[in-house]
């Protein structure tokens, strides 16, 4: 992921995000609920191309890739799915600590 990530390589990035979550569910039987699972296929209509949660999961916050152009679309069907999107971006410098 490191490798893909740092080329740019978003085929890749997507794939690879795609192939953990797979590993993490057959790992752990209860990380996933069926509503995560449907909205993950339901978004793949209209644009995602792999989708896993955040942390411990069992309903918390989900990210989802998608195709460039196809976020508007992604977010209106996540919406009638009963989803709420929270807008982010991803750090180009990581996080920074000061000490006052």
């Amino acid at each position: 992921m490191r490798t893909a990530l740092l080329a740019g390589n978003w085929n890749d990035v997507a794939e690879l995000l795609g192939q953990e979550w797979e590993n993490r569910k057959r790992n752990f039987q209860g990380i996933s609920t069926p509503k995560i699972d449907h909205m993950i296929q339901e978004t793949r209509k209209h644009g995602t191309l792999a989708g896993k949660v955040c942390g411990a999961g069992g309903g918390g916050c989900v990210v989802f890739m998608v195709r460039p152009g196809t976020k508007p679309a992604v977010e209106s069907a996540l919406a009638q799915l009963g989803g709420q999107v929270i807008d982010f971006a991803i750090s180009s410098t990581g996080l920074k600590v000061r000490s006052v």
